[in-house]
């Protein structure tokens, strides 16, 4: 198990529960010969929305990998609330957390919507008592802005339901407090 860290670079204030302000300073990363980010330094707000853009092979998911621990950067620092995070692996970023929902679903489409976001979980019990699972769901859907049906399975839902169910997915794993996610998740097609 991993313990992800974040140390002073700056104000030396900790993170608190809040949306943190995410920045990358100076961030490269090479694969081989190609240089797929080059210096890349960004800062976002906490309560704003972003949009990476750019053409294929312009650096967005490897940014974004870089900041979720799935690449190592050659160069570069990421930084919460003004702090350094050290995110050496996925299971970092989490804890830190930073949640990301995938582009391609990590849904199973013969399971039903409950059933995927319970064994999805890091916690999920050997031995599932549903009734209490299901409730637990229903709260935790109580508090969201709109509802995703959960006793159908993944495959029979309809096209805007499962961004919304991984969505749902990717908040149960912990208090996520910044999410990354693909523009094509949310229904926006750029022309």
């Amino acid at each position: 198990m991993s313990a992800a860290t974040v140390t002073p670079a700056g104000n030396g204030t900790a993170p608190t529960l809040r949306a943190p302000s995410l920045e990358t300073i100076g961030m490269t990363k090479a694969f081989g010969q190609l240089v797929a980010l080059d210096d890349v330094s960004i800062r976002i707000e906490p309560g704003t929305v972003h949009a990476l853009l750019g053409e294929n092979g312009a650096g967005k998911s490897t940014l974004v990998k870089c900041i979720m621990g799935f690449y190592a950067a050659d160069r570069g620092q990421v930084l919460l609330d003004g702090m350094e995070a050290q995110i050496r692996n996925p299971r970092d970023a989490r804890a830190l957390g930073i949640g990301m929902v995938y582009q391609h679903f990590t849904l199973v489409p013969s399971l039903t919507g409950a059933e995927n976001l319970v064994i999805s979980r890091a916690d999920a019990p050997a031995v599932i008592d549903w009734k209490k699972e299901k409730r637990g769901l229903e709260q935790f859907l109580d508090r969201m802005p709109f509802r995703v049906r959960l006793d159908l399975p993944v495959s029979t839902l309809a096209a805007g339901e499962k961004p919304a169910l991984e969505q749902r997915r990717a908040a149960l794993e912990q208090e996520i407090r910044l999410a990354l996610l693909p523009l094509s998740l949310l229904g926006v097609r750029l022309l």
